[in-house]
C-alpha cells in the first residue's frame, strides 16, 4: 500500500464535472477508475443534474460525491473544486471526457513534474473528437485565425508551449491554481478559458500542450442541432469583449474590440440564416446589452489585470 507522504507517487485528485450528462458517464467513468497510478482521488462535483447521472455514480463507492443544489456553471464549477480538493494535483475534466490510457495520469505527471523549472502554469493533452482525423482547437491563436493539423503529425511528438489550454482537461499544481488564478465567474457561459489564459501569458506563465497522451471528447451530439446553442449567444459578445477589454493593452484594445464585435455579429447572422430564426441576433442583442452595463466592473477588472501584466506586447505565444 502507497503512503501518501511518499514522494514517488505525490496525491492527485481527478476532479470530473457534470450536469445532465448520463448518457456520457459510461464513457468516461470507467477510463477514470482504470488508472494504474496508485494515490488517487475521485471528486465528482454534480451540478444540479435531473436525469440518472447520480444514480449512475452512486455505483462507484471510491468516487465521492458532491452535490449542488443549484447549477454552478462551469467557472464556478472549476473555482469550487479548486478550493474542495487538499491534494497536491489536480486533473480537471468534464464528464464527456474519455481517458485514453490507464497510464494516463502517471504519464502526464511525469510530464508536468519534467518542466518545472520552465514557470508552467498548466499542462494539457490533446483533445480528439471520436470522429476527427485534424486537430484544431490545440492551434488557435488570439490574433490568427484556426489552423488545422493531422493527429497523426502531432501525436506523440512534443510538448508544445500553447496560448492558451483547453479546459474540458487540463493538468495543474494546486497551489498554483489556488493562489491567484481563477476563472472568471461573471457570466454563465463564456469565454473563460480565453480569459485565464490571456492574464497567464501575461503574467509570463507557461501553457503547455502534452502530445503524448490524448483524451476523447465525446461532445458530437450537442452540436447536432443550432438549437441548443442560441442561447448561448446572450454571453458570447460580452464574454469575450471582456476578455479582450481585462487583457489587451490601450494600443490594441479597440482595432481587436472593432473585429471581434464584427467577426460575432457576422457569424450570428449566418446562424439565422442557416436556422431559419431570429433567436441567435436576439441573444446576440442581449449580449452586447449585457456587455456595455458590465462595462464599469470590466474596466475595474482590466486595472487588477494590467497590474500583474509583465509581458509588454499582445502577440501570443507562437510555436516553438
Amino acid at each position: 500500500m502507497i503512503k501518501k507522504t511518499d514522494s514517488k507517487y505525490p496525491l492527485v485528485s481527478i476532479c470530473i464535472l457534470n450536469h445532465n450528462w448520463e448518457k456520457r458517464l459510461p464513457k468516461s467513468i470507467p477510463s477514470i477508475l482504470s488508472q494504474d497510478y496508485p494515490n488517487l482521488e475521485f471528486l465528482f462535483l454534480d451540478n444540479w443534474s435531473t436525469d440518472k447521472s447520480l444514480h449512475y455514480i452512486s455505483h462507484f463507492k471510491e468516487i465521492k460525491v458532491i452535490k449542488n443544489k443549484y447549477n454552478l456553471w462551469i467557472s464556478a464549477w472549476r473555482n469550487r473544486l479548486g478550493k474542495e480538493t487538499k491534494w497536491q494535483y489536480i486533473l480537471f475534466i468534464d464528464n464527456d471526457i474519455e481517458l485514453t490510457n490507464s497510464n494516463f495520469i502517471s504519464k502526464i505527471l511525469s510530464d508536468y513534474k519534467n518542466l518545472k523549472n520552465e514557470n508552467i502554469w498548466v499542462i494539457f493533452p490533446i483533445s480528439l473528437m471520436k470522429w476527427q482525423t485534424e486537430i484544431t482547437s490545440s492551434w488557435l491563436y488570439f490574433n490568427k485565425l484556426q489552423k488545422k493539423i493531422p493527429f497523426n503529425e502531432l501525436y506523440n511528438t512534443w510538448l508544445f508551449i500553447r496560448p492558451w489550454f483547453s479546459w474540458e482537461s487540463f493538468f495543474i499544481e494546486k497551489h498554483i491554481f489556488t493562489s491567484t488564478w481563477w476563472f472568471d465567474e461573471k457570466y454563465l457561459f463564456n469565454i473563460d478559458d480565453y480569459d485565464l489564459s490571456a492574464r497567464l501569458y501575461n503574467a509570463w506563465y507557461k501553457i503547455y500542450l502534452d502530445t503524448y497522451i490524448y483524451v476523447i471528447h465525446h461532445w458530437i451530439d450537442t452540436r447536432s442541432s443550432g438549437k441548443p446553442l442560441w442561447w448561448k449567444n446572450q454571453f458570447h459578445f460580452c464574454g469575450f469583449l471582456r476578455m479582450l477589454t481585462k487583457n489587451y493593452l490601450i494600443k490594441n484594445l479597440l482595432i481587436r474590440w472593432f473585429i471581434s464585435a464584427w467577426r460575432i455579429i457576422i457569424k450570428t447572422f449566418k446562424q439565422s440564416i442557416k436556422y431559419k430564426s431570429i433567436y441567435p441576433l436576439l441573444w446576440t442583442i442581449k449580449s452586447i446589452f449585457i456587455f456595455f452595463k458590465d462595462l464599469p466592473d470590466t474596466l475595474h477588472q482590466r486595472k487588477i489585470c494590467q497590474s500583474k501584466r509583465i509581458v509588454d506586447d499582445d502577440i501570443f505565444l507562437r510555436i516553438k
